[in-house]
Parts: C-alpha cells; structure tokens; sequence
C-alpha cells in the first residue's frame, strides 16, 4: 500500500520537474536564439559592409578621413547594438583576431590591439563559419561570455568577426528559482568544456568551477548532466546527483548552445509525507499491541486469581476442613457446595467482564485501521487533485499561446497595410535602399502571418474535440495528390501509393491535415531532385499493427538531430534554402499523439527521409462499410 503511495508522490514529482526543466530549458533557448537574431541584423547592416573594409583598409591612420567618418559610423552603430539589447560590449574584430573597435569605452584602453583568443581560447576560430557562444567566464565583479560569428562583405570577403560580450547573469537567473522545490530542490546548468564540465548551480559546492567528467564518472556522480552531456540523451526519473544523494530529476539538453540543465529534489524530501504517514500507523499499531498485551494481562489475572483460590478451598474442604468457608459462613456440605457455585459464579462474572474487555480493544482496533484508510483515501485525493491543477494549468497555458497569437494578428495587418499604402503612395519617392527596407518589411510581416496562422492551428490542435469515424486512407492521398497537381505542375514527381493502405478510424479532418503536412514536406525537401520519389505505404509490426510512411528522395537530415525535428520553431534548413516555420510536423505529432499513436523519423543526409508513425484501432480495408 505505501510502495503503491509512494510510486503515485514520486510520479507526480516527475511530472512538476518535467514542466520545470522544460519551462527553463525554453527560456534559455529563446534567449539564445535571440542573441543569434541580433546577430543577424548586424550581419545585413549595409553601414557595416560598406564601412568596415575601409576601416580595416586604413587602419590606425588617424588623419585620414576615409578612415574617421568610417569608423564614426561604425562606432554609432556598435553602440546602437549595445546599448539597444543591453550587452556588456559589441567589438569588431580583424581577420587576424585582433580587436580593432569596442563599443564600451571602458574597455577601449584595455582591449582595442587585444587578440581575443586572450580573452576566450576558442572564440575567434569557432566564430570564423558560424554563430558560437563561448563558456562563461569573470568579467569585472560578475561574469560574461561571447557571442562571436563572421562578417562578410558585400561581395562575400571575410572582413573579421563580430563580438557580443554579454552579460552571463542572465543565465543565473534562470536556475537559481526554486519556486516549488522544497528545501532540497534546485535548477542548475552544465557547460561542457571539452572533457570537463562547468556547474551553474547555487547549491554545488564546487559551483561555477570546472570539474573533470572522469572524476564524475569514476564516482558515479551526476548521473542526469553524464546523460545529456555525454550520451545525449534527455529523461527524467530517479537517480545520484552531484553530492552521491538519490534524487527525482529531470533533464534536458538545450539545443541552442549544446548546455545540459538538470530539475531535481532529493528523494527523501520528496516522500516526506508519505513517510510521515507510514510512521504514524507504525506508531498506531505499536499502540494496538500493547493495548492488546495489558488487556490479555488483565485478562489472565482476572481468570488464574479465582481458580488458584477455588483450588485452595477445595484442597482444604478435601482435607476434612469443613469449617473452613470458602465463600458463605456455612459449616456443612450444602453450604460449602453454595458457597463453591458463588465462587464459580464470581468467575464467570470475571470472564464475562474480561470478554467486554476484549470486544472493547477490537472495536478500537477497527477504529484506528478505519482512521488509517481514511488518510490514504484522503492523500489519493489530494494527489488526484494536485494532478488535476497540473493538467489545468497545461490547458491554461495552452490557451494563453492561443490568445496571445490570436491577439497579434490585428497589429500585424496594421503593417502590412500601411506598408501597401507607403508603397503605392511613395514607393516612386524612395531610393533603392529604402524600397529594398520596404521590402524587407512586408516580407517579414508576411512570414509572421504564416507564423501566427500555424501557432494558431498548432494550439488549436490541442484543444479541438476529437470525432471519430471510419476513414479510408488510400482514397485521401489520392485526392491530396490531386489537389496538389498544380504546385508541382512541370516537376519529374513519381508516386508510389501501396494499395494495402487499411481503413483507419480516427479524426478525418486531423488526420487529413497529418496527411498534407507530410505529402507538403515530401514535396518541399525534394524539389532540388531532377527525379522525386515519394512512397506512402505501410509495414506490419511485430504485433500485426500497420505502421504508416511517408518516404522521400531528398535532401534527408542528420540523424543526431532527430530529437529537434518535431519540437516547435526546430528547423534543420535555413530559410533561403526552404520556406517554413517549423510548426508543421510539431502538429503531426500532437494530432498523432492524441489518437494514442507514436511518431518517429529516419534520415540519412543528402538520401532522403522517412516519417512514420502509428494509429491504434485501425481496421483492414473491407470490415465497416461506413467511410469518410
């Protein structure tokens, strides 16, 4: 009973950790990705292209004026970017690595001729082709880390790299909340440095230190951060955590930065309560014992007293004492005989009193197990309850995403009208500088929209009723096949339909939406291919169960990144290669998974992909006439 109890606290637990690291992981990543957007934006600065490569030209000729207004404009510009988004600094640096400008003149002094792999071994070289975000380190009384990547000039020259020193208090905000941890509890970050490991932790005492993972492995520490950082793998349940306690964690790689993050609270916390209840009834039959060991004293005393004396009497009335009274006054035979039935009277009298005892003791017996079922009965409901405020917030939320994406639409057709307008009425007035930032506008505010449309679908996914029916699968890809015709009309497309498709039973608009997202993917990844094949089918499992696939020849994907393909805003591609928003298969999975079935995906780069998943309930083709 209290094993069941405990397994239903710590499920729970589990739950509340998951939502926790999943919360604060999200958090992390968007702020990353933010970073990366900033990034971008300088990327696109025309000022900066067109003014570095002077700058750099001419570099420390002081006099020349090709050389100042340059790098006034790139000062101004740098210090937009600082003082806008609230980093500690935005440096240029040149293609040697070398800082040449800082926009915080604090550091002008110190940092300017400075080679920035002095600051961060490996920042310039992992800024050359990419976006990389370094460790943290001391930054005058706090800590910072970089955020490098490459800039380009306008006819693609690699000019140097751009520098973002950023405030890394940020991120301890993120995990020194503990709101709902209990005593014990805590969020806290790992950062791999090569074959070492940086905690970000208020609790470790070896926080903010570097810590060898052999050392972790050797003492079989850590075993959440071990799995994320060095098998890659995300979970939750229980296990060791940095100090060798048990614990109930959860934890997560964060994709943006290649971090770990860790929930966790000790387990003996966790169980408190039910320890606590379990001592209690230990206490209540200690009680019962021994209430039960001085009643059957009593008991016993009130049964040997009067045999030893009746024995007594009879042995001196057998003796030839027949003056001796053993219960009346009476000298002869029939008084002594009365006397002996009083003395037997008196005893069953006792016993009858000792059994009243003993029925007493077993009604209070009852009582208290009657006492203790209704406190298990009363903490299933509270977990039943607390579960049920869970699932209430989730829905909560759920609905918040809704409104919010709901609510951004109106603001959103504002821009694109007046954009319209500002260009009917003074597109001719414009330079080709401002008519590319006109388009550039529209062009943003028409992919929000799509973005807004498919958040929207994506929640309402979640909140739609399910109704079921009979749906024959083989006749709907047909049909989407058709409707398609035109938007591949002049491509070399080869379908392959299996024509053992089963009816399956389900939501027919869901499913059908499921059906267009993965045809649409298909479509989309294999446009580069002078030949496309696309195969819709299905296999059996080892229970007999259809498994459906969507097949393609196309560009395919790296299977290490598996785990990001059906996450919302996860993309593999960047936009110029193919348009999207990264919603699509997000909501192939949660319509999947509120059917009961699974998703999973198969790739191999530049070889295509497979995405599969499963329905339960689903019926061979000919056993219901009733179809949709």
């Amino acid at each position: 009973m209290f094993s069941h109890m405990e397994n239903v606290v710590k499920d729970v637990r589990i739950i509340q950790l998951e939502n926790i690291v999943d919360l604060q992981r999200a958090r992390i990543d968007a702020f990353f990705l933010e970073r990366q957007d900033d990034i971008k934006l300088f990327q696109a600065n025309l000022i900066v292209q067109k003014n570095l490569p002077i700058f750099l030209k001419h570099s420390g000729q002081t006099k020349n004026r090709l050389y100042s207004n340059a790098k006034k404009e790139l000062e101004a510009q740098l210090e937009a970017v600082r003082s806008s988004y609230g980093y500690l600094d935005v440096m240029l640096v040149d293609i040697n690595g070398k800082i040449v400008l800082t926009a915080n003149p604090k550091h002008n002094n110190n940092e300017n001729g400075t080679y920035l792999a002095n600051i961060e071994p490996d920042a310039f070289e992992g800024g050359r082709h990419q976006t990389y975000f370094s460790g943290i380190f001391r930054s005058g009384n706090g800590f910072g880390m970089l955020c490098t990547a490459p800039l380009f000039s306008s006819s693609h020259d690699f000019l140097g790299e751009l520098v973002f020193e950023i405030d890394a208090s940020h991120i301890f905000d993120f995990v020194h909340t503990t709101t709902g941890l209990g005593n014990t509890g805590e969020t806290f970050i790992g950062i791999p440095r090569g074959n070492e490991v940086l905690f970000i932790s208020p609790l470790h005492p070896n926080h903010n230190k570097l810590i060898k993972f052999d050392t972790l492995t050797k003492n079989n520490i850590a075993l959440p951060m071990q799995s994320v950082l060095l098998i890659n793998k995300d979970g939750s349940g229980e296990s060791i955590d940095y100090l060798g306690e048990k614990v109930i964690a959860a934890w997560r790689k964060i994709p943006s930065v290649g971090w770990g993050i860790v929930a966790k609270i000790d387990s003996v916390e966790a169980i408190a309560p039910i320890a606590k209840i379990k001592k209690m009834s230990v206490v209540a039959e200690l009680f019962i014992l021994l209430f039960y060991v001085v009643a059957l004293f009593i008991f016993s005393q009130s049964i040997i007293t009067p045999i030893h004396t009746l024995q007594k009497g009879m042995e001196i009335v057998g003796s030839g004492r027949l003056d001796y009274k053993v219960g009346t006054t009476a000298n002869d035979e029939i008084g002594q005989l009365s006397r002996a039935f009083d003395r037997m009277s008196e005893n069953l009298q006792s016993v009858t009193a000792s059994r009243d005892d003993l029925n007493k003791e077993v009604r209070e017996r009852k009582q208290a197990e009657a006492q203790v079922r209704k406190l298990n009965s009363e903490l299933e409901m509270r977990v039943i309850e607390r579960t049920a405020k869970l699932e209430e917030s989730n829905k909560e939320l759920e609905a918040f995403s809704y409104s919010v994406s709901h609510d951004l639409r109106a603001p959103l057709r504002h821009i694109q009208g007046f954009v319209e307008m500002l260009n009917k009425s003074s597109g001719n007035l414009l330079d080709d500088k401002g008519r590319r930032y006109l388009f550039i506008i529209g062009n943003v505010a028409n992919k929000m929209g799509i973005l807004i449309d498919d958040l929207l679908m994506f929640s309402r996914m979640g909140r739609a009723e399910i109704n079921m029916a009979t749906l024959d699968l083989e006749k709907l890809i047909h049909t989407l096949i058709y409707e398609m015709h035109l938007d591949i009309a002049g491509r070399n497309v080869e379908w392959k339909i299996a024509s053992s498709l089963p009816l399956i039973t389900c939501d027919p608009s869901m499913i059908r939406l499921v059906i267009t997202n993965l045809i649409s993917n298909a479509l989309k990844f294999t446009k580069h291919c002078e030949h496309a094949i696309i195969e819709i089918g299905n296999i059996a499992d080892e229970k007999g169960e259809p498994i459906f696939f969507v097949k393609d020849n196309g560009v395919g994907f790296d299977m290490q990144y598996v785990g990001k393909l059906f996450g919302v805003f996860q993309r593999l591609h960047r936009d110029e290669e193919f348009e999207g928003t990264g919603v699509g298969l997000a909501n192939v999975r949660r319509i999947i998974n509120r059917h009961g079935g699974k998703t999973w995906a198969e790739g191999v780069l530049n070889q295509g992909a497979t995405i599969f998943f499963t329905l339960p309930n689903n019926k061979e083709k000919g056993e219901s006439n009733e179809t949709t």
